[in-house]
């Protein structure tokens, strides 16, 4: 097998802009066979340093860019721009742990986790949210409406006047206050 059969499943996107669905996929990739792949090695600290496999079994949202030689938080990327978490990649090891526990980062992972439940139809989005609860206010003042057409109707067939003596005691408001009872 040829080492490209090993790169990571989800293509070097870092600093592109990405649609739904390349976040989606960027967001749940697994890179199953990284233990196969050759990582780059770099001198420092007086010996040469290569990242390790087991950074990304433990870091489920650690991506690599191939071309750049570097690591990167997905849910940071998506949802806060690229941004580059390593660069040296000898310290790997203190700020990805450092990352993971990061107030930004859990926020971002909380809306990875959203977009995701979004995406896969778990969840409604917003929108579908919006609309939902504006179409039940909407149907609410429908019913409403036609409460107070069917009572004006009424009055009219029956020949009864809509207003009494006084506004607030006329037929109409007698009518409405008595459908009420029976339907809220």
């Amino acid at each position: 097998m040829t080492e490209q059969t090993f790169n990571p499943p989800y293509g070097d996107i870092f600093g592109q802009k990405l649609d739904d669905s390349e976040k989606k996929e960027l967001l749940t990739a697994t890179w199953n066979n990284v233990h196969q792949y050759k990582f780059p090695s770099r001198y420092a600290q007086g010996r040469y340093r290569s990242l390790q496999a087991k950074y990304f079994s433990t870091y489920q949202w650690l991506r690599y860019s191939v071309k750049d030689d570097g690591l990167y938080c997905a849910p940071c990327h998506v949802f806060s721009g690229p941004d580059p978490q390593t660069d040296g990649l000898e310290q790997c090891r203190k700020v990805v742990g450092n990352h993971d526990k990061s107030e930004g980062h859990l926020s971002q992972c909380e809306a990875a986790d959203n977009f995701i439940a979004v995406m896969s139809g778990q969840k409604k989005d917003i929108e579908r949210c919006l609309s939902s609860q504006y179409n039940s206010v909407f149907e609410k003042n429908r019913q409403i409406l036609v409460s107070i057409v069917e009572a004006i109707i009424f009055c009219g067939k029956q020949n009864i006047a809509l207003r009494g003596h006084e506004n607030e005691k006329g037929n109409f408001t007698a009518l409405l206050k008595f459908k009420a009872k029976h339907d809220s």
